[in-house]
Order: C-alpha cells, then sequence, then structure tokens
C-alpha cells in the first residue's frame, strides 16, 4: 500500500470466525407512529429494534412515505457530512421527499423512490388516524405542486407516482 510517500506492505489473514456484537455508535433516527427507535452501528453490522424498517435515503430527503395512507415519518435533522443517511422506521418506506416541499430549492430537492411499493389501485382503506393520513396527502400533493423532480426518471417511476398523486387527490376529497 503506498500513501503520503510511504510505503507499507500488510498480509491478509483469516480472522476470528465468530465474536460478540456491541454497540460502537447508536442514535435516533426517525419519529414515527411508535416512539423512536434507536439505530446501532457496529462496523458493517446496522441493527434496530424488532419490526423496524432500516433504509438509507438522501440526506435531504426528511420526510419518508410508505405505500399506506398514513405511513409517513420525517427525520430529525443531523449534523453528519454525508449525501445518505440511515433511517428506521415501523413500515416500509416508498418515497423520500424534502419535509417542506413548497420551501424546499427546487433546483436540488427530488423526490426519490426508496423501493418499489404499492400504486393507487392496491392502496387499503386509510387507518383510522385521519390526521396523519391527510398529513400523508397533503405532503404528496405538496410535492406534486411544486414539480420536484423524481428519482429515478423513468416510466415506470413517474406513473407509480402519478398514481400516488392520484391517491392523495382522492384521500384530501374524501377526508374534507
Amino acid at each position: 500500500m503506498f500513501c503520503g510517500g510511504v510505503t507499507q506492505t500488510y498480509d491478509l489473514q483469516d480472522g476470528q470466525q465468530s465474536w460478540e456484537t456491541f454497540e460502537a455508535f447508536t442514535y435516533r433516527s426517525i419519529q414515527s407512529r411508535t416512539a423512536s427507535q434507536p439505530i446501532s452501528i457496529c462496523g458493517p453490522l446496522v441493527a434496530a429494534g424488532e419490526g423496524a424498517t432500516l433504509s438509507l435515503t438522501p440526506t435531504g430527503n426528511t420526510c419518508l412515505l410508505g405505500a399506506v395512507p398514513g405511513e409517513i415519518a420525517f427525520l430529525p435533522p443531523h449534523d453528519l457530512r454525508t449525501s445518505e443517511r440511515i433511517a428506521v422506521t415501523d413500515f416500509h418506506p416508498v418515497w423520500a421527499l424534502p419535509a417542506n416541499a413548497l420551501t424546499c430549492d427546487k433546483s436540488v430537492a427530488r423526490i426519490k423512490l426508496l423501493r418499489p411499493g404499492r400504486g393507487a389501485a392496491a392502496f387499503p382503506t386509510p387507518n383510522a388516524d385521519s390526521r396523519r393520513t391527510l398529513l400523508w396527502s397533503q405532503t404528496i400533493l405538496d410535492a406534486s405542486r411544486k414539480h420536484l423532480l423524481i428519482e429515478p426518471r423513468t416510466e415506470e417511476v413517474l406513473h407509480l407516482w402519478t398514481q400516488y398523486v392520484h391517491a392523495a387527490r382522492q384521500l384530501r376529497k374524501r377526508l374534507r
């Protein structure tokens, strides 16, 4: 290996095959329907509580939306200088977007698909928490009004986002 004008030789050897994990770094990632859940990082191992879903999200997208109306969570601010961060939720996030789409910088803010989810036709009846359902739909409608770019920019993803916008409009009408 060569670095800074110095050459050093290393040997790679088989290491211990098992060892105890420990919480080398722990932090609270997100506020969701349940109490905030901690994330523990120990080398390449990242763990969260039972029933938690870990997601890698863009740093600027601090709002996560699930496929079911009302599945919404906001990431707290952090001081890490990274392009992505780990979030833990009690649902499977489908979209990551700016927490306040109407005031974000449109030239850099994006709506990002985290994992393909169910389309609008497969949305079940919203859960009993109409306040969260309304927030879920309003967040989608705000991002749509701002005309934020969607990533990845494929026909399938654009079509899926259109389904979410349509579902959000329908829910908004029903909840008014």
